[in-house]
């Protein structure tokens, strides 16, 4: 039988006991879907979510990260969640107040800058959880459809990036032009890494925008990182 403490604190929520008490369990699920640098850019690792659930998983990857480092902000601004879904201010704006508005998933803090509800970030990461569970038949055989990227005008090193690193999910987590070179060697496929720096940034970065280039903050010679928009 429940007692008046149990639907006193289904009703009304301690947001600092909530931090502490679940905190490590949201970061579990948090984590296979997005990843965040130490200057709270913050890195979608499944290109094929909705839009819309990428502004939720964008703003409950701050507020999330928040707690761990205070220098990450808990909130994000509108220019920084268009950027992520690579729509225009307005189009990201519009996705945002609906949001808002039907699920209470966000407040603002200021002009343009807004903060996850706490409340709603547990059912919305076990409700990605559990998609991502019911893509998969049984004995893990698939049966979304395929995500690889076809594209008959890239040849030579383009086709091998293409097929052997992107298609392969090589880029789902940030990686160097080193890592990239190693990789490919692996597949005995032997380049110039600045061939293949070039390659990446001018074809797939630049020009098909499959690829983004994020700063890198860890120690090591490489300046930059690449990984799936």
């Amino acid at each position: 039988m429940t007692n008046d403490n149990d639907i006193k604190s289904l009703l009304i929520i301690d947001e600092q006991n909530y931090s502490k008490n679940l905190i490590q369990q949201l970061t579990n699920k948090l984590i296979k879907f997005a990843k965040i640098s130490k200057n709270g850019e913050i890195i979608i690792l499944d290109n094929t979510l909705a839009q819309d659930d990428k502004l939720k998983l964008s703003l409950v990857t701050r507020f999330i990260a928040h707690s761990f480092d205070n220098n990450i902000p808990e909130t994000i601004t509108l220019k920084e969640l268009a950027n992520i879904i690579s729509e225009r201010l307005e189009s990201a704006g519009s996705r945002l107040s609906k949001i808002i508005k039907n699920e209470r998933f966000a407040k603002k803090t200021e002009k343009g800058v807004y903060m996850a509800q706490y409340f709603v970030i547990d059912k919305f990461l076990t409700n990605l959880e559990n998609r991502e569970e019911n893509s998969y038949g049984e004995k893990g055989r698939i049966i979304r459809k395929s995500t690889k990227r076809k594209d008959k005008t890239v040849t030579g090193i383009g086709r091998d990036i293409l097929d052997l690193l992107i298609n392969e999910g090589f880029f789902k987590t940030p990686k160097t032009i080193k890592q990239a070179y190693e990789k490919l060697k692996e597949e005995t496929k032997f380049y110039d890494p600045r061939i293949i720096d070039m390659t990446i940034r001018k074809t797939f970065v630049d020009s098909k925008k499959i690829l983004r280039r994020i700063p890198n903050h860890e120690k090591g010679k490489a300046k930059w990182l690449y990984v799936v928009r």
